[in-house]
């Protein structure tokens, strides 16, 4: 039962912005008042550590060791670096789709501020709006040489390349590795998860017809194969050198050239940042043959695909160990932050190709219809994280219970490299710098921020719709307290799914007793559920406010030729090959 004593429902006064968001940053403040957390925090503005942002593809909050037991063995490194620093428990990102939760990392805004609401594709003839601000743009003024490795989606048309929105050097893929063939056949779907893996046809070459490929009734797609005439290109900054991508050898690529940036960034005498974009573990799992059949546990050997899942996931940490191991090997370990999360939770319909979501399964609607409750869906398993922050010397180990987000890292690194942040426009950000250096004698209470007071109000946190709304808020929270206020579209394995629905009047979930999201509250079990619901709608309504009237950008999501033609090597070729017959 939750009581009104533990839910502040008092109106907040003073103007939309301090309703909404200055009680986030007293939230986290009212945690180190008096301690030596704020102090360290305030000691440490300025100093510019260097910084790797390593950010997973579609990888459930299950599929890290440290959060469950049956991945142990499969995440070694990134295991590590949680028992060596800061693991959240409760860590979201801004979407729970790709294009989206990519712009609110890089930008600390949610979709509806920054016109990113949906996923850009290879014919864009744009990306995310020019007038939003970029962490590497913002981290460039402070000195920072800036690198990005890995999967972009945020626009590769002249203007929205990564390397015109603030990274001095690039290399990577330009969006999702299933947009497109490649090089050798792809472990891309198995139907409804009672065959054998699918895998689609490599490129077609010159002179050759383009190859069939059955359905994917199990994620809805009459064609479950990508564009045939379109490789997977990789780009080295501006010049796309090898199309397509042998999808087996692509995480050695970006290994080798993390190495080669993080070298070249402790030897320039500025601090870096890095920006690795992992391609793993959305679909295909393709992988290089030496990380297959690697663990024998039940989670590894899952039929119809959970081995080609597995050698994926322990390539992706092997990616981690090499960037740990070349920061140790050059000498700038102790001086650089790591910080560690996904886009979005797993894709369901890729039954075994796909990963987990622990225990966020999002029951209510599993027991309502059915259809996915991860992946392009506002059920925590479509956006809650593992989520990791490593800095030794400075984050002391400890697991936190703090409600926090991928889009509090712009604020967090603009403390640390002794920036403002711009004060034209609204953050959904935090800093976290109080809450990564505080002690962890801190009580479970205190982390977790669970109770509300005067003096220590609860951190408000929306999630935008991706099936059902097109970025619209169908979610929210407020301590352990969670409105949904859509369900349905979204497919689960099998492709079991119902139509969106929406709810004006909101259903709420206490996580810290059902995280499953199970059993809405009621009247029966919660006397004031009615207050709660209003509450949260009012919230809803302030937040949608201070979004109208504060700086909204306006992207494009036009597409056209032209912006397939960016993306191809040599139109002259079977699949925009590089050359004829190379792959």
């Amino acid at each position: 039962t939750i009581t009104s004593a533990q839910v502040d429902f008092r109106l907040f006064n003073s103007n939309l912005q301090t309703r909404i968001y200055m009680m986030a940053f007293r939230a986290i403040a009212a945690i180190v008042v008096g301690s030596v957390g704020c102090a360290v925090a305030d000691s440490l503005r300025g100093t510019k550590p260097n910084v790797v942002i390593f950010f997973a593809d579609d990888w459930g909050w299950g599929d890290l060791g440290a959060n469950m037991e049956s991945t142990v063995g499969l995440t070694p490194h990134l295991d590590a670096l949680a028992a060596g620093g800061m693991r959240f428990t409760d860590f979201h990102v801004g979407a729970s789709v790709c294009t989206p939760s990519r712009s609110a990392l890089i930008t600390g805004r949610i979709g509806l501020r920054t016109g990113v609401v949906t996923n850009f594709g290879p014919s864009s003839l744009a990306g995310m709006a020019k007038t939003e601000i970029t962490l590497p743009q913002h981290m460039r003024t402070a000195g920072y040489y800036t690198y990005m490795i890995g999967k972009w989606h945020l626009g590769t048309f002249p203007g929205y390349h990564p390397n015109d929105r603030g990274f001095d050097g690039y290399v990577g893929v330009p969006y999702s590795i299933d947009m497109g063939c490649g090089a050798e056949p792809t472990s891309t779907f198995a139907p409804q998860n009672k065959q054998h893996t699918i895998f689609c046809p490599r490129c077609p070459h010159n002179g050759e017809p383009q190859p069939a490929c059955p359905a994917d009734p199990s994620c809805g797609r009459g064609n479950g194969c990508a564009d045939f005439a379109l490789g997977v290109p990789l780009f080295n900054n501006r010049t796309i050198v090898e199309q397509p991508v042998d999808l087996d050898g692509l995480s050695a690529i970006y290994a080798r050239t993390a190495q080669d940036y993080i070298t070249a960034g402790a030897a320039s005498g500025h601090p870096f940042l890095l920006y690795y974009a992992a391609s793993h573990v959305h679909v295909p799992q393709n992988h290089a043959a030496m990380w297959e059949n690697k663990s024998t546990t039940p989670y590894a050997t899952r039929a119809n695909g959970g081995m080609h899942y597995a050698a994926a996931l322990l390539e992706m940490d092997n990616s981690m160990g090499v960037i740990v191991d070349t920061l140790d090997k050059v000498g700038v370990k102790n001086n650089t932050l790591i910080l560690v999360t996904g886009d979005n939770g797993n894709w369901e319909c890729k039954c075994n190709l796909s990963g987990n979501s622990g225990p966020f399964r999002g029951l209510w609607q599993k027991n309502n219809g059915g259809g996915s409750a991860a992946k392009c869906t506002v059920w925590e398993g479509g956006h809650r994280e593992p989520g990791i922050a490593h800095w030794p010397g400075h984050i002391q180990p400890q697991v936190s219970n703090f409600l926090a987000s991928s889009m509090d890292f712009f604020p967090t690194l603009s403390q640390l490299a002794g920036l403002e942040l711009p004060s034209d426009r609204h953050y959904d950000g935090v800093d976290l710098s109080p809450i990564l250096f505080a002690s962890p004698t801190r009580t479970s209470e205190e982390t977790s921020l669970t109770a509300s007071t005067s003096a220590f109000p609860l951190r408000i946190l929306f999630h935008p719709a991706c099936a059902c709304g097109g970025g619209a808020i169908t979610a929210g929270r407020e301590g352990p307290l969670k409105a949904v206020w859509s369900s349905g579209g979204v497919p689960e394995c099998g492709g079991v799914k119902t139509a969106c629905k929406s709810y004006d009047i909101p259903m709420v979930f206490n996580l810290a007793t059902d995280p499953a999201e199970e059993h809405p509250l009621t009247a029966d079990n919660t006397p004031n559920i009615t207050a709660i619901q209003q509450r949260f709608n009012l919230l809803k309504l302030q937040y949608l406010e201070d979004v109208a009237n504060g700086f909204v950008s306006n992207t494009s999501y036009a597409t056209g030729p032209a912006g397939h033609a960016i993306n191809c090597c040599n139109a002259s070729n079977a699949a925009c090959a590089c050359q004829p017959n190379d792959h």
